[in-house]
């Protein structure tokens, strides 16, 4: 419901509803698959990401393929990335204006300046300003995979950054930012 309701600046288009089943068919799979199955996401997980226990969650007493933040980066762009799949005209293939630009570097800035916090915690054993939590390393990660989504999804349409039909930004203005945090967020 929230997911159709943060979606209404683009309705008529029978995909609006793609994040919200991406969402639930990883849940289905995850519930039903066996564990020895999900060792080649473990592996993965190992080339791209630490995997410090203390900052992973687990599931079921089972540690989750990659960290806190990496599950909110790479969670939010899929679902990021399914969301404007559904709801991007063709012809969507131009990075923000720059003022939806400035919302995601400062997601890009709060996701430096977290990760940069929780590794001085790590090596001097004291946080440089906040201790690091779990919680904060998923929104921060949340808000650096929307903005990777934003700013991938041009390189991928037709046309890539060039485009001979009106190009038009992927997002427009700020409503659009709010179904995306939304679907984000709802999921």
């Amino acid at each position: 419901m929230v997911i159709a309701l943060a979606m209404q600046y683009e309705l008529g288009r029978p995909l609006r509803f793609v994040p919200a089943l991406v969402l639930l068919a990883l849940c289905i799979a995850s519930a039903l698959v066996p564990r020895a199955w999900l060792k080649p996401l473990d592996l993965v997980g190992y080339a791209v990401c630490h995997r410090i226990p203390a900052r992973t969650f687990f599931i079921d007493n089972t540690q989750l393929p990659v960290c806190a933040r990496d599950t909110g980066m790479f969670g939010v762009a899929l679902l990021g990335l399914a969301f404007l799949a559904a709801v991007l005209p063709m012809r969507a293939n131009q990075p923000p204006r720059r003022a939806i630009t400035a919302v995601f570097v400062l997601f890009f800035l709060a996701w430096g300046f977290d990760g940069f916090n929780s590794y001085v915690a790590l090596l001097r054993g004291t946080p440089l300003l906040y201790p690091p939590q779990n919680w904060l390393r998923l929104v921060t990660g949340a808000g650096m995979g929307m903005a990777l989504t934003i700013y991938i999804v041009p390189l991928f349409k037709p046309g890539g950054l060039v485009s001979p039909n009106a190009p038009a930004p992927v997002l427009s203005h700020f409503g659009a930012i709010v179904a995306l945090v939304g679907s984000s967020s709802a999921s």
